[in-house]
């Protein structure tokens, strides 16, 4: 028996995107980034719910934590802080 398609989760799906960048902060361009976190924030904002908000805000606060540590714009990693 097939279950009834109820549609796509845009905020869901700007959430995952958000997080495979927060993931590559070593390897895209710090601007990059950031215009893509308030793509993506737009789109949170017009559809999502109390847990794609919360994803959403965790995630924007580690790429700002990190960033924060992050040599910017050649990419590199200070050697006490990579990982």
């Amino acid at each position: 028996m097939r279950r009834e398609f109820i549609g796509f989760n845009r905020a869901r799906h700007a959430v995952l995107e958000a997080a495979i960048y927060a993931t590559r902060l070593h390897l895209l361009p710090h601007a990059f980034v950031e215009s893509e976190l308030q793509r993506l924030q737009v789109i949170v904002d017009k559809t999502a719910g109390a847990q794609e908000r919360e994803a959403m805000a965790l995630l924007t606060e580690h790429v700002r934590n990190k960033s924060a540590r992050l040599v910017w714009p050649d990419k590199t990693v200070a050697p006490d802080q990579a990982r």
